[in-house]
């Protein structure tokens, strides 16, 4: 079975506070439009240029995978599916 992962991207406010990670390719357009500025390229971070006055958060866990390697992912649960923010 082929796995794909999709590295979603970091979102800061314009006021720095933390917000629910993006896809690449909404990060790319939130840029092309100058609606966003790269914070860090490494980690890659972005930072919105307006200020997102009531953010929604999605509740994110841990989870531990004890198989033949041991690892961890990071869930994001959302009301649709459960999204794999890193692992």
């Amino acid at each position: 079975m082929l796995m794909t992962h999709i590295a979603y991207v970091p979102v800061l406010n314009a006021d720095g506070q933390p917000l629910s990670p993006c896809h690449p390719a909404r990060a790319r357009q939130l840029l092309q439009h100058h609606k966003a500025r790269i914070v860090s390229r490494l980690p890659f971070v972005i930072q919105l240029n307006r200020l997102v006055n009531h953010p929604g958060f999605a509740p994110v866990r841990v989870t531990l995978d004890d198989g033949q390697t041991v690892g961890f992912a990071v869930v994001e649960h959302l009301p649709y599916a459960d999204r794999v923010l890193c692992c």
